[in-house]
Parts: C-alpha cells; sequence; structure tokens
C-alpha cells in the first residue's frame, strides 16, 4: 500500500533531484535497513540536503533506524517545523 503523501513526496523529490543531475550521497553505519533499502543522505547539485527538505517541507516522516543517526537530530527538528506549520503529510494526514 502506498503511504500518505508518497506521490507528493516522489514529485519533491523529483523536483530537487531531476533525472540526469548531479548529486551526492553518504551512507552512514548501515548501506541498507534490515528490509533491503538503501539508507542514504542526498545532497543536490545545489549542495541542499533533499533528506532535509523533504521533513522541513513535510513530505515525509523521519524514521531512525539506529545505528543510523549521524544526522538523526537535524530531522527530527526539521519534521518538528513541518508539523508546527502543519505543512505536507501534517496538514492532511493522521499519526
Amino acid at each position: 500500500t502506498q503511504e500518505c503523501f508518497a506521490a507528493e513526496a516522489q514529485r519533491r523529490l523529483r523536483d530537487l533531484l531531476p533525472a540526469g543531475s548531479i548529486a551526492w550521497v553518504a551512507t552512514d553505519s548501515q548501506k541498507r535497513d534490515a528490509r533491503g533499502r538503501w539508507l542514504m543522505y542526498v545532497w543536490g547539485a545545489d549542495g541542499r540536503l533533499a533528506n532535509y527538505l523533504l521533513a522541513v517541507d513535510g513530505y515525509v516522516r523521519v524514521a531512525s533506524t539506529p545505528p543510523n543517526s549521524r544526522l538523526n537530530e537535524v530531522f527530527t527538528e526539521a519534521q518538528r517545523t513541518a508539523r508546527a506549520q502543519f505543512g505536507g503529510i501534517w496538514g492532511v494526514c493522521l499519526d
């Protein structure tokens, strides 16, 4: 099943990282989670951290995947900001 706001988040990610654009990625302690999904921090060619932008604009819920926690506080604060403004998923989706 598709999660609430998934289509909007995918569109926003394509806006941030258009096909053919340059992106930089870094992993934390682990490269994949238990379900085999890649765990990466992604910066666009403009130097902005896509993970952060998706969180602060309310496109995603922050999911901590220990021991991958290098930027967890940054993302959690971004989510708090979005939630306080009722942006994105916080304005339309149930917790």
